[in-house]
């Protein structure tokens, strides 16, 4: 007769890949200090109390680059100024491999 504590290693395995995905979903919409720092920058863009010009000063961007972060920020929110690499490996990285 088997215990009730007894868990299938199968059935584990399989929870704890679960867990581990919602972790990174989570982990890949989470906004670094940096990100945040943007959408604050943007509202203040958007509410017309910073201009463009005065908004890549302080980003320390291009103000071409700005703008592209402005278009983001207007289409998807706070959500488009989180980096679209994060979670992805480099593929410039060298393979272990041989």
């Amino acid at each position: 007769m088997q215990s009730d504590n007894v868990v299938n290693p199968a059935t584990l395995k399989c929870r704890l890949l679960g867990i581990i995905l919602e972790a990174k979903k989570i982990l890949e919409t989470m906004m670094t200090i940096k990100e945040v720092m943007r959408t604050s920058i943007m509202e203040k863009v958007e509410s017309k109390t910073l201009k463009q010009r005065e908004a890549n000063e302080v980003l320390g961007l291009s103000l071409r680059h700005t703008q592209r972060l402005i278009c983001a920020y207007r289409d998807e929110g706070s959500k488009g100024l989180i980096s679209k690499k994060r979670g992805k490996p480099n593929p410039e990285r060298i393979s272990l491999e041989k």
